[in-house]
């Protein structure tokens, strides 16, 4: 990556080539190309015995380690307890082994809704290298081109895949398993989760709905391109059908939730995070919604504008709007509410497991799609109600404005991951990781449209900086 943004596009391709053969040696061939060189190291002295002395192993131990991990261990299930038989309201549980966790493991019944971040934040790469792949319209007329299309057209179909294979374990846990799916919709923590689905169906629709290029202004852009009277492709009409089906359901299972938050009876320990998730669907759904656009406009009407006797507008260009500025208006107020509730929370409460700190990074995903959002809509009113008279004042203010917001809660959430305090990372490496990349990805994209409106040093210093970031 370094490599790359440092100009030298043939090293990293050499680089990257490298790590895609020894990664596919060992994935495939079971050769561990890196041991050969750590062998060597050590046959010619360049790594000291101290180094690797206490990790090696006889060939019975590395044979067992494996059975262990990948065999049957034969453990026996887990024992109930029940503190007191007569009473009904005693504490009841089941004692669990490590080795009874690890044969217990079953790919539909353990897939989680909670995975979906994983092409959740795929998908979300993927738009950030769209964002950065091509001039975008701006104060400054820029026309730099950071990297290919090539690299957003492999993330999308690396994403689709993920998704697909998720999405098809999870209707069969769905069949199989319906009443682990209730339960995790009923848990405060993992229900709002289920917006990963509806989500990623909206931004899969912004990567391709230009696929054949006749979007191709409107997306690198930012705006809607009215004069464009082509019969839509079926590009186009693929990704309306995806927008909408994942627009529609992201409302309804933001009024579900919104009502079971009115009407059930919480605590502060229920709020979450995670809960988030479903104001930044809202969010991007007031993005997508005026770029692809969501309703068609080839027959659209030019109907007189209030209080201007000589002005008109777009009738079907102005029904974009007004539905990306009603997905806006519950994204930013829910946004507002839930940050400063969380926020709270965490900075009162005990956060007792490692594994469900790292949604607290959803923080940065809102203010950083405000600041693309809010930009785009400003924008596009100038274009349909004010004939072009856009106040550039007014739309850059507020896209750095939500910007630098954006920027400070994620510098500041790596400041809580420093030694010293020590909140993340404690866990190993899993699936809760996921969100905090989606997350980053949102700021590369933000970062992205910041220096394709300013242009300047430190634009394109934030951009570089966060698409590494996200790319890691």
């Amino acid at each position: 990556t370094i490599f790359y943004f440092a100009g030298h596009e043939i090293a990293a391709v050499v680089v990257l080539c490298g790590l895609l053969g020894a990664a596919g040696m060992e994935g495939f061939l079971d050769f561990c190309l890196g041991c050969v060189f750590y062998g060597l190291g050590i046959r010619f002295g360049l790594i000291p015995k101290y180094v690797y002395r206490i990790y090696t192993n006889i060939r019975e131990e590395t044979v067992e380690g494996w059975k262990y991990k990948f065999l049957n261990s034969g453990a026996p299930r887990p024992t109930p307890v029940d503190n007191d038989p007569n009473d009904p309201a005693s504490l009841k549980y089941k004692v669990r082994t490590d080795e009874w966790t690890k044969d217990d493991f079953h790919l539909v019944r353990n897939m989680q809704v909670t995975y979906f971040a994983m092409p959740l934040s795929l998908a979300g790469l993927a738009v950030a290298y769209k964002l950065a792949s091509g001039p975008m319209a701006s104060s400054h007329d820029r026309t730099d081109v950071m990297m290919p299309e090539t690299y957003f057209h492999i993330m999308t179909i690396i994403a689709a895949i993920v998704f697909v294979i998720f999405l098809t374990l999870y209707i069969t846990r769905l069949g199989m398993f319906m009443k682990k799916c209730s339960k995790e919709w009923d848990c405060p923590l993992r229900s709002p989760s289920f917006g990963a689905i509806s989500l990623f169906l909206m931004l899969f629709a912004f990567l391709v709905f230009d696929i054949n290029h006749e979007g191709q202004q409107r997306a690198q852009g930012m705006l809607l391109d009215l004069d464009d009277d082509q019969d839509d492709d079926s590009w186009e009409w693929f990704a309306r059908v995806l927008f909408w089906i994942g627009a529609l359901t992201h409302i309804m299972l933001t009024l579900a939730k919104f009502g079971e938050w009115v009407g059930k009876r919480l605590e502060l320990e229920h709020f979450h995070a995670t809960w988030m998730m479903l104001p930044v669907g809202c969010l991007v759904a007031a993005l997508v919604a005026p770029i692809i656009p969501a309703v068609n406009e080839a027959d659209g009407m030019q109907l007189p504008l209030q209080g201007h006797s000589d002005a008109t507008f777009d009738s079907k260009g102005f029904q974009n709007y007004e539905m990306a500025r009603f997905f806006f208006s519950i994204g930013y107020a829910m946004w507002l509410v839930l940050f400063v509730i969380t926020f709270f929370k965490v900075c009162t409460t005990h956060n007792s497991d490692d594994r469900v700190r790292h949604a607290t990074w959803i923080w940065v995903a809102a203010p950083a799609l405000i600041a693309i959002v809010d930009y785009n809509l400003c924008m596009t009113r100038g274009v349909l109600l004010d004939h072009g008279g856009v106040n550039m004042g007014l739309c850059t203010d507020t896209l750095s404005m939500h910007f630098f917001l954006a920027v400070f809660i994620f510098l500041g959430l790596c400041w809580a991951t420093l030694p010293y305090i020590n909140h993340f990372g404690r866990d190993e490496w899993g699936m809760n990781y996921w969100i905090e990349c989606f997350a980053s990805d949102t700021l590369a994209a933000a970062g992205a449209v910041y220096y394709s409106v300013y242009g300047t040093y430190s634009g394109e210093v934030f951009m570089v900086l966060f698409l590494v970031v996200a790319t890691r």
